[in-house]
């Protein structure tokens, strides 16, 4: 059990001249699993940049993430899937169409779930390597 963001991805890190400056919008603040805040990877953030998403990973853990982590990771990706819908429905249904792509973005990312690892995720992964990826 850890203090979670349980809300952080791309759009709550603040940054001034190219520089980290913080984290905004803790106000959905909870306790748990400290793998619970990495859905937002697959919610939000792989859509805007996969070298952040795997450097957010990489920077968390010192050594490959193990399995344990990857099931955690598909399972909580996998119950953003039916909340998104849910909340989109109640307090933003104009946004339905965007909700329903970064789904299909999850699903796509774990091959329907066959997949706990997402299809993105590179072990070696290297900016210089892959300068494309953006």
């Amino acid at each position: 059990m850890t203090l979670l963001h349980d809300d952080f991805h791309l759009g709550h890190i603040i940054c001034q001249q190219h520089s980290y400056n913080g984290i905004i919008d803790f106000n959905g603040y909870d306790f748990g699993d400290p793998y619970h805040d990495f859905y937002n990877l697959a919610l939000f953030s792989r859509r805007h940049s996969i070298p952040y998403c795997i450097g957010q990973i990489n920077g968390y853990f010192s050594a490959t993430p193990d399995d344990t982590f990857w099931q955690l990771y598909a399972l909580y990706a996998a119950m953003t899937v039916f909340f998104t819908i849910v909340w989109t429905r109640q307090y933003d249904p104009r946004s339905f169409d965007d909700a329903l792509a970064r789904i299909h973005l999850i699903l796509q990312g774990h091959d329907d779930f066959s997949s706990t690892k997402p299809l993105w995720y590179s072990d070696d992964f290297t900016l210089s390597n892959n300068a494309n990826i953006f």
